[in-house]
């Protein structure tokens, strides 16, 4: 072998053959070895750094990967295995990849094996960013797990804990015994894959045991497919014996919360009502989500016939019935239905709402019951309340044909009814006001705004009482005559003219309307006029007999 040493102003240059390794010895043992490849080898010792900051730094690129540093066994088909061992007493030894040359401010992943775990983490040091772990096969990312701690299965952006999103064709997610074939038999979660022409999937398939076909939702598009029935248990297992039957889906579709499955009712609820103080049997505590403008309906029910010919009696969209009351407890208050104060908060509130269009045997409520009904509230039929108004009702029209309030009794007889053109009629009954007579005078008044008024006649009704001017010289002025009212066809009255009493100015026997028009009568009140005429007819009369006495005794 031959090697020569040359020395220059840039340093140091050995030189060997090319047929020989150049080796470097100390204490007669050879530390570092150059063969003619340019391969070098450390026999002996380890390679130190004696101060902080350094790199081992090389660019072993080739054609189709550049910026590569591979570390490989020197033993023929041997495995390479990297270590990183920690020093001393120390329990921990990682490797951090980093994102940036800055080790100070950077983003990097850590993997470490410590003393009571073996850590994989995403940190950051300085100014570096906290930045997602992202899983990739295939050249496609097939897992991502944020800065949130939301695992997204094929999305990147995943908005739960748990978050998949699959296109293909298998199960979601399975977890499966040691048995063969083990995700079709016991011990198994998982979704079914379908597409929009199918079916949609069940989301959860789990079967207890393979003696106890308690749950199972399985099979091609994920039907339920148990002997009987599934039951869900709670208690140590899942069992009849040690566990209580909590919910049931049976063969026929019926679903049994809080126990079995009711053979007539598709969803049945039994059981007692959880809580202390109050209980809820079905409660939808959601909200309408931004974007929703249309409606929302917290429950709904829409149940239509078979094709075939039959007949059903009755079809209750919502049916309360009393359960059985305990022999030592009370209830102070039921309802059928209750619509709490606080449902205010829209611009129209509506404590029950039927829209159901006019026809024959149609009605938008039905109270059929014989027990009392009561409104607190003003009420309105036809309209909006009138404020003020306990009662307010409106007309469909202004029809003489058609009534906005009409009376009956139990055999249809009228007892009273308001047309829509303002007449009114109270009826032909035993005890109605045209039955009912007497021999009184009349003492009702109808005044010029439609008002109904008794008339009266005491002194604890008047006030600035004094003797009448009028007699017979008024009298005198009023003209007797015969007429037909216009409504009444040939029916002939007897009566004054309320113009001519007015213009003899006998106003204050006049009835005038909204314009200040004569338009009726006191008729009863003109008895004092005629009255006060016979006085004065008398007066006459009298003088005219002593008159006539006197000229009889001279």
């Amino acid at each position: 072998m031959s090697s020569t040493i040359n020395a220059s102003v840039d340093g140091i240059v050995l030189t060997a053959s090319s047929t020989a390794a150049m080796n470097l010895a100390t204490g007669g043992t050879n530390r570092l070895s150059i063969d003619t490849s340019g391969n070098v080898g450390i026999a002996t010792g380890n390679l130190t750094f004696s101060s902080t900051g350094q790199r081992i730094t090389g660019d072993m690129s080739n054609a189709t990967l550049t910026s590569r540093l591979a570390f490989q066994t020197s033993t023929t088909d041997g495995a390479t295995r990297l270590m990183v061992l920690p020093n001393g007493t120390s329990t921990t030894s990682a490797f951090n990849l980093l994102n940036t040359s800055d080790a100070n401010n950077a983003s990097y992943l850590t993997f470490a094996c410590e003393s009571t775990v073996v850590a994989f983490r995403a940190t950051n040091a300085g100014t570096g960013t906290l930045l997602p772990m992202a899983w990739v096969t295939g050249g496609s990312e097939r897992m991502r797990l944020d800065t949130s701690g939301n695992l997204g299965i094929g999305t990147a952006s995943p908005v739960t804990r748990l978050h998949v999103l699959d296109a293909l064709s298998g199960g979601q997610f399975i977890v499966a015994n040691s048995e063969t074939n083990s995700a079709e038999k016991y011990g198994t979660f998982a979704t079914q894959h379908y597409t929009n022409a199918e079916e949609p999937a069940l989301g959860v398939a789990v079967q207890s045991s393979a003696t106890e076909n308690n749950i199972l939702i399985g099979g091609a598009l994920g039907e339920f497919n148990a002997a009987t029935a599934i039951k869900f248990y709670t208690a140590a297992n899942n069992t009849t014996t040690s566990g209580t039957q909590r919910m049931t889906i049976d063969s026929s579709g019926n679903v049994g919360i809080g126990g079995t499955a009711s053979a007539f009712a598709k969803v049945e609820i039994t059981g007692n009502f959880p809580g202390t103080t109050a209980g809820i049997g079905h409660y939808v505590n959601t909200t309408a989500p931004n974007g929703m403008t249309a409606n929302v309906q917290g429950f709904r029910t829409n149940i239509g016939t078979a094709a075939a010919a039959f007949t059903l009696v009755d079809m209750h969209h919502f049916y309360a019935v009393q359960g059985a009351f305990g022999a030592t407890s009370a209830v102070t208050n039921q309802y059928g239905f209750h619509a709490a104060s606080s449902l205010t908060g829209a611009t129209n509130n509506y404590g029950f709402y039927s829209n159901i269009a006019s026809g024959s045997n149609r009605w938008n409520f039905y109270a059929n019951g014989t027990a009392q009904n009561y409104f607190a509230g003003e009420t309105g039929v036809g309209r909006v309340p009138v404020s003020g108004v306990r009662l307010t009702v409106r007309g469909s029209n202004t029809a003489a044909t058609d009534y906005a309030l009409a009376c009956y009794d139990s055999s249809d007889f009228v007892l009273l009814y308001t047309r829509n053109d303002g007449y009114i009629n109270t009826g032909t009954r035993t005890n109605s006001p045209y039955n009912a007579t007497t021999g009184s005078a009349a003492n009702m008044f109808v005044d010029s705004n439609g008002g109904l008024l008794r008339s009266t006649s005491s002194l604890r009704y008047k006030s600035e009482v004094t003797d009448a001017t009028h007699g017979l010289a008024d009298v005198l002025k009023l003209r007797s005559v015969t007429y037909k009212g216009k409504n009444d066809g040939d029916k002939v009255f007897g009566g004054l003219i309320a113009e001519e009493v007015h213009d003899a100015g006998l106003t204050e026997f006049v009835a005038y309307d909204k314009e200040g028009r004569p338009d009726a009568l006191h008729y009863g009140n003109m008895v004092a006029l005629a009255f006060k005429a016979i006085q004065e007819l008398k007066a006459e009369n009298d003088a005219l007999k002593a008159r006539i006495e006197a000229l009889e005794t001279k």
